[in-house]
């Protein structure tokens, strides 16, 4: 039986090299990807999709700020404001953000694993401007889409040198606040199961 199942392997191994070499390889390859990441399913749970409106021109540092025009308030951590306060975005074509619950505990690997995002390519990575937009409907905590009981809300989003980080917010009752961080992806701390993951759709 192990013979057999050596020769099956053998046969899969070369006729996947074969297609990914041919012609329509781009495209094996990409069902290939689809197929991996089956590996890994039930790590998330699609919750519900909004569509995000486009911006001709953000500026971080404004719709952070103390004097923000919507009058949120923000508490906002030094990996956040260090990476993330100089950020510019020009043209935010409008988008649609898919939105996940985190059925277990997980680290970020998986995650971008399971919704398909590249952080080479930005693809599945969402605009700042985006994020904040779905911030501002829950501008005082109120029941949304983003969870306001303490469990973060996540999303992978380039810094203003292009590099992704996991950016992410909690509503922070006591103080009447948004609270926003920014985690390198290479960060090895889990996520809670229950916490809320954005992307877009590409």
């Amino acid at each position: 039986m192990a013979r057999v199942a050596l020769c099956d392997i053998r046969g899969l191994l070369v006729d996947t090299i074969e297609k990914l070499s041919g012609e329509d390889g781009t495209e094996w390859a990409e069902e290939f990807k689809q197929i991996l990441r089956k590996g890994v399913s039930g790590l998330l749970r699609k919750f519900t999709e909004v569509m995000a409106t486009g911006v001709q021109r953000f500026v971080a540092r404004d719709a952070f700020g103390e004097n923000n025009a919507d009058g949120i308030k923000f508490y906002l951590w030094p990996n956040f404001v260090n990476n993330y306060l100089g950020k510019i975005e020009e043209d935010v074509k409008p988008a649609t953000i898919v939105i996940h619950r985190l059925e277990k505990a997980s680290r970020n690997d998986k995650i971008m694993a399971e919704l398909g995002i590249d952080i080479k390519t930005k693809k599945g990575v969402i605009k700042l401007a985006h994020f904040r937009e779905m911030l501002k409907v829950q501008a005082q905590g109120q029941e949304g889409l983003l969870l306001v009981n303490g469990y973060a809300n996540m999303a992978y989003i380039e810094d203003e040198k292009g590099k992704v980080w996991a950016v992410y917010a909690y509503w922070y009752s006591s103080y009447r606040e948004w609270r926003v961080f920014a985690d390198s992806v290479e960060d090895p701390c889990e996520w809670f199961q229950g916490d809320r993951v954005l992307s877009q759709v590409s």
